[in-house]
């Protein structure tokens, strides 16, 4: 690995650590963290899920039922059962945690609009978002 390429990793880490920032400061608003933030979001296209396919987030660093527990307590989601399998536990991503998912975001959007505005023209971030989205695939088929 060159300079460069180790520079180019700094680089990611100054980005995803402003970001995770950013995150934290906006989520603190409703008194949750980052990895309720991230379950959130990962809950929102859907809004009913299977409380197992949320345990394969990787990026939760907490233990996971006490991020639950925590999202739960503040009404921004609901446990339940499957009605076709009571086996499988579910959980709902309430209107309220629409809500408070879509202000947060909302925020971090906005600090990374105003990053990336500043960050040259417009091919210039095209080609960064394709060099990216090449790095960071990279990554996963390499060490996930």
């Amino acid at each position: 690995m060159s300079n460069s390429h180790l520079s180019i990793a700094l680089d990611f880490i100054v980005v995803a650590k402003t970001i995770k920032e950013t995150i934290k400061e906006q989520a603190k608003k409703y008194g949750l963290g980052a990895p309720e933030f991230l379950v959130m979001h990962r809950m929102y296209e859907e809004r009913t899920i299977a409380q197992r396919d949320l345990t394969d987030t990787d990026y939760i660093a907490k233990p996971f039922n006490y991020v639950l527990k925590k999202l739960e307590e503040g009404r921004f989601i609901e446990h339940g059962v499957d009605a076709e399998d009571k086996r499988v536990r579910i959980v709902t991503l309430t209107p309220e945690g629409a809500e408070a998912y879509e202000k947060i975001l909302a925020e971090v959007l906005k600090y990374i609009g105003f990053a990336v505005e500043g960050a040259g023209t417009e091919a210039d971030r095209q080609t960064t978002s394709i060099t990216t989205q090449a790095i960071a695939r990279n990554i996963k088929n390499t060490f996930c």
